[in-house]
């Protein structure tokens, strides 16, 4: 994917995902601490990988995408007994 850019998008679809970015960046910039994305398919890493170039490193930085080893990943930020038992932990 070292090759794969914002740019292979077409003018329109460069100027939407541009438009959704920028709306959310200017209207809800702190809402969010850190977004965990758990067993993700390849293609959300594919469009992950385009949208981040566009977005800040302090953005970027809040999300973190978690393959099935995500337990240990997510204990290192929560308290097991603040995991929900929906993805394993103990939390109901």
């Amino acid at each position: 994917l070292g090759a794969v850019s914002f740019e292979h998008m077409s003018p329109q679809g460069q100027s939407i995902g541009r438009a959704i970015i920028g709306l959310a960046s200017d209207n809800y910039p702190e809402l969010m601490c850190k977004c965990y994305m758990i067993n993700t398919p390849w293609i959300f890493n594919t469009v992950w990988y385009l949208i981040k170039a566009v977005l800040s490193a302090r953005t970027v930085n809040k999300v973190s995408l978690i393959g099935t080893n995500y337990l240990t990943d997510l204990e290192k930020d929560i308290q097991l007994d603040n995991i929900p038992d929906l993805i394993g932990g103990p939390y109901k």
